[in-house]
């Protein structure tokens, strides 16, 4: 038996038919593990931005920034099952102990957050939050982070929302925290 060393220049040949084989092995492999579009669900808008799942209910919410809406997709139809206006929606989590979805939008030329209830897709009601772009849920803490670009913080919402809190970097880390309930109190 020879030992073969690194640079030895060993070659191995195949016919044509191994490597047809080979080639169809391949192709086989690769399109086995492909991934592709399955449906496409009809929106309103011609925008569609953020997207999160409910997985209670396993539907999909998302924000039409464009057709001012936020709709329900259910995942096992694949079908919009709700739906609203609401001005210019930008971004939506959800909260998968309260079931609430939370969206922000810019309705009547004020910024606010959104309450949707999770088992019927409906609007709850809107909280006022100057600059408020982005909210993420904690599910430690049973808390909605929101950012607040034009205003440099960070708004902090007990879920569901019973007092909100204010965290501001500008000029020094400083928070204001109201015990009142949300509904119309929490403009930062």
């Amino acid at each position: 038996m020879r030992m073969l060393r690194a640079g030895d220049g060993v070659r191995v040949r195949l016919g044509y038919g191994s490597l047809a084989a080979v080639a169809v092995l391949c192709i086989v492999a690769g399109v086995a593990r492909a991934q592709y579009v399955e449906d496409s669900i009809q929106v309103s808008g011609s925008w569609v931005g953020s997207l999160a799942y409910n997985s209670r209910e396993d539907v999909i919410y998302g924000a039409s920034e464009s057709a001012d809406w936020l709709f329900a997709i259910s995942c096992s139809a694949n079908t919009v099952v709700a739906g609203f206006p609401l001005g210019c929606p930008y971004d939506v989590c959800y909260d998968s102990v309260d079931n609430k979805a939370y969206c922000t939008f810019t309705g009547d030329y004020a910024d606010r957050l959104a309450v949707i209830d999770g088992r019927t897709h409906s609007f709850v009601k809107a909280i006022p939050m100057e600059g408020s772009t982005v909210p993420v849920w904690d599910p430690v803490g049973d808390r909605v982070y929101v950012s607040c670009q034009t205003t440099n913080s960070v708004a902090v919402l007990t879920a569901p929302p019973t007092r909100c809190c204010a965290t501001s970097q500008s000029g020094g880390a400083r928070s204001r925290c109201m015990s009142t309930p949300c509904a119309g109190s929490c403009t930062f």
